[in-house]
């Protein structure tokens, strides 16, 4: 894995979306000082609208933000092209089958934390 790269590509769409966001809203995270600033761990969200997870990257300053996102999604070539684009690298994408206990996303999440 080239580091320099993913670093970039999660920049360029960090920068990205905090383009579009300081346009229209304005965002305050509150309890960063509760986030780990070294190793790994998991945040668990309940969001409300696919503009979330975006925002959530240009608020949390990780370097490798892995995301979990809903299987549904896979099968979309335009998401799942633009995630893995952007993630892959950096973080990683974990896929959930919402609305089941899906423990393989549950084991990758673990894996990933640990090998932080």
């Amino acid at each position: 894995m080239n580091n320099n790269h993913s670093v970039t590509k999660t920049k360029i769409v960090r920068m990205f979306f905090k383009l579009i966001y300081s346009l229209f809203t304005k965002r305050k995270l509150i309890g960063e000082e509760n986030l780990p600033t070294s190793g790994g761990c998991i945040l668990v969200v309940n969001h409300m609208s696919l503009a979330d997870a975006p925002l959530l990257l240009t608020l949390i300053r990780h370097p490798k933000l892995s995301g979990f996102v809903a299987k549904k999604y896979q099968n979309n070539a335009f998401f799942r092209s633009i995630l893995n684009w952007a993630a892959s690298d950096a973080g990683g994408i974990i896929w959930v089958n919402r609305g089941n206990a899906d423990r393989k996303a549950l084991f990758k999440a673990l894996k990933a934390v640990k090998s932080e």
